[in-house]
This record gives C-alpha cells, sequence and structure tokens, in this order.
C-alpha cells in the first residue's frame, strides 16, 4: 500500500482516536490516570481501558456478566482494539497525517453529539417538553423522531426515548427507525438477536414503549449487484416488520430509496412504483423516502430528487407523479381496508406463502409473459374482500387473469401490469 493511500486510510481514524478520547473524559468517573500498560512506547491509561471493557460489556445481562468465559472474551476484545488503535496512531504519526479543518469541525460536531447522548433522562425530558411547548401544536406536526438505528446497547435507552415523548405529547406519534435484518454473521453481534428472533424483538420493544408505530428503512431492492439476494431480505424485511406491528395491533412504514448511492442504483419510475405497491401490498401504512434533499456533497449520493443546488432534478418528477397517483386513486379505496395476508406466486421471496388458491380466488394466470406475482387480500369493517395483485418484477410487464368467485368473479378478465403495478379488486371497483 502506498503512502498515500495509508494517509487517506488512517485520516479518518485520527478523528476517531479523538473522539474517543473526549468519551473517554465524558464516560471516566475514576482518579485512576496512571498507566495501565504500554502499547508500541504509546501509555495506555486505566481510563482508556476502562471505556473499551465498558463498551464491550454493554448488551450483556447481568447474569451473563457473572460468566467467567464471557468476561474474558470482554477483556480480550477490548485490549484488540486499544492495540488496533495505537497502531493507527503509530501510522498516523510515521506518515505525518494531519486534520484538515473540515476534519475538525466534524469532530467538533461528532463531540458536541456524544455530550447530548451523555446527558441525563431529566435533560432529554427537558428538551421533550420544550419542543412540545414549542411546536406540538402546529397541524404539520406528526410526532417527533425518536432515534435512527438503535443497536443492542442503545435499545433500552430509545424504549425510554419513546416513552418520555409520549408522555409530553400523547396525541403525537414518536417516530423510530430500525435497523433491516441484514442476514450476515455481524446482525446478531449488533442487535443481539439472531434474524429469525427480529420480528420478536421488535413487537417487544413496540409493548415495552407503547408504540403504535414503528419503522425501518432498506435499499437492496435497487442493488446493482447480488440483486436476487437483496431482493428476498426485502420482502424477508417486510414480513418481520409487519409481524411486530400486527402483534401490537399496531403499524409499520417502510422507508425506501429515492437517491442512488453506495451500491445501489438509481431508481427508475418502475422502481418508484414498485416500492410503493409492494409496501402496500406486505401491510406497510406509510412509506419514508431517502432521501429527498441532497443537502451538501456526500460521497457517493446524487442527483436526488432537490439536489445540493436546490434544483429539482427528473427523480422529482417521478417521485412526485407516482406518490400523487397512489394518493389519489388507490389510498382512497384502500383508506376502509385493513391488510390481511399476502401471498407469492410462480417465485416466492422472503419466506412468503407460495399462492396455491383458495375459495375466493380459485387461481391466477399469466397471458403473457409470466412473472412473480404478490397476491394481498384486505378486509374491511363489514366483511368485504379486496384483492390486489402486484406484477413484481421491475422492468418486464406482464398480463394476468384472476379466477375470483362471489362477488369479485365480475373482474375475471386479463389485465396488462407495469412493472411494479398493482391492481385492486373490490366488490364496488376495480383500480
Amino acid at each position: 500500500m502506498s503512502a498515500c493511500k495509508i494517509k487517506r486510510a488512517v485520516a479518518l481514524l485520527l478523528c476517531i482516536m479523538l473522539v474517543i478520547s473526549t468519551l473517554v473524559s465524558l464516560t471516566s468517573c475514576s482518579e485512576k490516570s496512571e498507566t495501565f500498560m504500554t502499547v508500541g512506547g504509546y501509555n495506555v491509561s486505566y481510563d482508556m481501558v476502562r471505556y473499551f471493557v465498558m463498551n464491550y460489556k454493554t448488551g450483556y445481562t447481568e447474569d451473563e456478566l457473572k460468566d467467567p468465559e464471557i468476561l474474558k472474551q470482554i477483556e480480550t476484545n477490548a485490549l484488540a482494539s486499544i492495540k488496533e488503535l495505537y497502531t493507527y496512531k503509530a501510522l498516523c504519526e510515521k506518515y505525518n497525517v494531519k486534520l484538515s479543518s473540515d476534519d475538525k469541525n466534524a469532530i467538533k460536531t461528532q463531540i458536541k453529539t456524544l455530550k447530548k447522548s451523555y446527558e441525563s433522562t431529566e435533560a432529554f425530558e427537558k428538551g421533550v417538553k420544550e419542543a412540545v411547548d414549542d411546536f406540538a401544536s402546529h397541524p404539520a406536526v406528526f410526532g417527533f423522531e425518536v432515534g435512527d438505528e438503535p443497536n443492542k446497547s442503545q435499545w433500552q435507552a430509545a424504549i425510554d426515548a419513546y416513552k418520555i415523548n409520549l408522555k409530553y405529547a400523547p396525541n403525537l406519534t414518536p417516530f423510530i427507525n430500525m435497523f433491516p435484518m441484514w442476514g450476515e454473521d455481524d446482525f446478531e453481534l449488533a442487535l443481539g438477536v439472531p434474524g429469525e428472533k427480529y420480528a420478536d424483538l421488535n413487537a417487544e420493544f413496540m409493548q415495552k414503549a407503547g408504540a403504535n408505530l414503528i419503522s425501518y428503512d432498506y435499499y437492496g431492492q435497487c442493488a446493482y449487484f447480488e440483486r436476487e439476494k437483496w431482493l428476498d431480505l426485502y420482502f424477508k424485511n417486510l414480513s418481520i416488520f409487519n409481524e411486530a406491528a400486527e402483534r401490537n395491533q399496531g403499524k409499520y412504514f417502510n422507508s425506501v430509496l429515492c437517491v442512488p448511492h453506495w451500491a445501489f442504483r438509481e431508481p427508475t419510475e418502475d422502481d418508484i412504483r414498485w416500492q410503493i405497491a409492494t409496501s402496500v401490498a406486505h401491510g406497510a401504512s406509510g412509506i419514508v423516502w431517502f432521501f429527498i434533499y441532497e443537502r451538501t456533497l456526500d460521497g457517493s449520493y446524487r442527483r436526488s430528487p432537490i439536489d445540493l443546488f436546490w434544483n429539482r432534478t427528473p427523480l422529482f418528477d417521478i417521485l412526485s407523479r407516482q406518490n400523487r397517483i397512489y394518493n389519489e386513486f388507490y389510498s382512497k379505496i384502500l383508506k376502509d381496508y385493513r391488510f390481511d395476508r399476502a401471498w407469492h406466486y410462480l417465485k416466492t421471496f422472503g419466506g412468503i406463502e407460495d399462492f396455491i388458491g383458495n375459495s375466493e380466488l380459485e387461481s391466477i394466470k399469466h397471458i403473457v409473459n409470466p412473472v412473480p406475482t404478490a397476491v394481498s387480500r384486505f378486509i374491511n369493517k363489514e366483511g368485504k374482500v379486496a384483492y390486489i395483485l402486484v406484477n413484481l418484477s421491475q422492468t418486464e410487464p406482464t398480463k394476468i387473469q384472476p379466477n375470483f368467485t362471489g362477488a369479485l368473479a365480475k373482474y375475471n378478465d386479463a389485465f396488462w401490469y407495469a412493472p411494479g403495478q398493482m391492481i385492486i379488486f373490490t366488490e364496488e371497483k376495480r383500480m
């Protein structure tokens, strides 16, 4: 690796070291500042070791912390992290890595954030109360954001924060955005449960926090690479959060993509339509778009609906049009119905059950271009049933003929579906 590459690689790590040194002073309540050990000629204080040990302890229960093997692993992990950190420090000094003005400003911002995170519950309550007094009465206010993607060490704090928001603004809806289940080995390390238990964890969060709404974000449906893998996880997450919400008679929002970045491509109009339709057909009560305003030049983020110069990009018109189509035509029908269940036909994703027909919809048949299709059942207070069919292809149209019985049998004709398009069938109308 060249010296130039090493400089780039360790510059951020030097910033991290400075933030960690601030954290040590924030969390330390001991007076043991003398050297605990020496790493590569650098003296490591008791407080530095204590900080890392505290962080690795977070997420374990009291009973688990009585286990000698767990305690030994915590010690091993803490010391390994310290050695790694001081290795980066040596690299920074060897290659004369300096902080730019942007680096320094970023550190100042992060330190302010970290300090706030260590404020007392009383200070947080005071801030919530002030925000409620200032803004809660405005008709545009839906609720206050509680947090974003809490990990296992932040989980209880997120529950507490949600409850405090409800305490001071019981008529508003606190908003929290959870991690999606990403299906890798480090998921359990971050969240404390394996993926198959994630619905349980979120259901428990809603129960303990008194939450009637939960949200999460996932963008793998627009991945450049390994599309089948990430598409499967898209539907798995829909099932996870629908289950958590249903077990609490609550709702969930799906945060989906409208800005290309990282390994995620720019959504087409078909992708936007697809994201809306698949969310609705799998029980989501709302959608959050990530993100509309670009605000600043940041990594590979580009061409969001409003760019960093405040110009509307082509994606703005696409997003506006598809949201307005849904609100004008589909939502007016579905507002009186609640989601019951979903199936997939021809190919299943995310463990969702295969559609084999039932007494209301005996079968569906692809007349042109057989592609995976979602079949969803809704029901209203009068017991009337509605069905939604969704073309799950993001790129190809299809033509499908349903075979309904009873009141919906009048729709037993073949209809074209654009990529990602849904059609709703109720006793009163087809849309």
